[in-house]
């Protein structure tokens, strides 16, 4: 019943075919690409390009799928001072599907690009773990020819009834215990070139010049309390352009506009663009209106599990950078009836920008060697007398 409500021939279809059963959609684009989309924890189980490249994808043996991928929300108690992260995986429900047209200057054509949206309220979990918060959490997903853009809107639903269940109007002090505060996000699993490759191919871009947070200890590689680091006290061209070597949970806040990039060691990247294009025309008139009204997502997160010690035969942390976006590092506060709402872009660019950094960084290395071999060289110590006086 429910895929015969919201299929659409050649562009959505909805079935009960995931993995263990699980309720997933599937948008096809025109041009061949395509996205799986989960509606257990909102997760991109799969997306491929119009020539089979796969972009996101869920690891093999899956380590506690779905809780790595897709949708987070973390939320303060209500009327609590309390922040501790306390997630679960939300279980979504399909509210609409629809296709999106797209200008094409090219060939003076429109593009249909299919869409889902999928939506979450308050249950019995999140009340018991966030004091009775009320709440609403809508996400888009449109797939386009070579991007995926997604949509996520947050609704404070808090209210005072009585016992006829009426909405009753309430002084401001006590508005203030009805305030959602909340921290969102999603990450996904990146397919890239084998991460274990000497040289590296795989390389996280962009994210210089801010405040990052280290969840994994160093030297036991367990998990810890986040750890505030500052990307200016890294290596120069470290903070430049990175590669994962090791288990990683990471957190860089507020970073620069448009620009992560995760190179995937084909010659394309994957880059992060923070805005949806469709928001403008279908969702808002016009830019300005669309950057105005939307809180986008300027917090990243990268992470690896690396080679677990669980699953010794699990090789696939080879062949994934985790990738994740969210206001992760400060929580939005919400009024009562309010709404905020946070877009992004996944688009993949055929473009590298490490090759260039890396040629500077080892000639600058190399430079540096010869400074210190010259250095090294043994010095004379000559009275004035011994000096030569004639070199004609």
């Amino acid at each position: 019943m429910l895929n015969r409500e919201h299929h659409i021939e050649g562009f959505v279809s909805i079935s009960d075919s995931g993995r263990s059963g699980a309720r997933k959609v599937l948008l096809t684009h025109p041009s061949g690409a395509t996205c799986e989309i989960y509606t257990k924890g909102a997760s991109v189980a799969s997306w491929t390009l119009p020539n089979g490249g796969e972009v996101l994808f869920t690891p093999g043996l899956s380590y506690n799928f779905p809780h790595w991928d897709g949708f987070d929300l973390f939320a303060k108690k209500k009327g609590s001072d309390e922040t501790k992260d306390d997630s679960f995986t939300m279980n979504f429900d399909i509210l609409d599907t629809g296709i999106r047209e797209l200008w094409n200057p090219e060939d003076n054509t429109y593009t249909a690009n299919p869409y889902v949206t999928i939506y979450t309220t308050d249950d019995d979990d999140s009340r018991k773990k966030w004091n009775d918060n009320a709440f609403q959490v809508t996400l888009t997903f449109t797939l386009e020819f070579d991007a995926l853009n997604i949509s996520h809107s947050v609704e404070n639903k808090n209210t005072i009834n009585n016992e006829n269940n009426d909405v009753l109007e309430i002084e401001t002090t006590v508005k203030e215990k009805l305030d959602f505060e909340y921290a969102s996000g999603y990450r996904g699993h990146v397919r890239v070139a084998d991460l274990t490759a000497v040289p590296p191919r795989a390389y996280y871009l962009g994210l210089d010049d801010c405040v990052y947070f280290d969840m994994i200890d160093k030297i036991n590689g367990e998990k810890v309390d986040p750890q505030v680091k500052f990307t200016k006290d890294l290596d120069e061209y470290e903070e430049k352009c990175f590669t994962l070597t090791e288990k990683t949970e990471r957190v860089y806040a507020n970073v620069k506009r448009d620009s992560t990039m995760l190179e995937i060691g084909t010659g394309s990247s994957i880059v992060i663009e923070d805005y949806d294009r469709f928001a403008i025309g279908y969702d808002y008139p016009d830019e300005e209106t669309a950057l105005k009204q939307t809180g986008n997502w300027h917090d990243r997160a990268v992470f690896t599990y690396w080679k677990s010690k669980e699953n010794k035969n699990d090789e696939s942390y080879r062949w994934f950078s985790g990738l994740g976006f969210g206001n992760i590092a400060k929580l939005v506060k919400l009024k009562a009836g309010q709404t905020q709402t946070h877009t992004a872009r996944l688009v993949v660019r055929d473009a590298t920008l490490s090759e260039s950094i890396i040629r500077e960084r080892d000639a600058k290395r190399s430079y540096e060697a010869v400074e210190r071999e010259f250095s090294k060289r043994e010095g004379y110590n000559m009275e004035g007398a011994e000096l030569p006086t004639d070199f004609q």
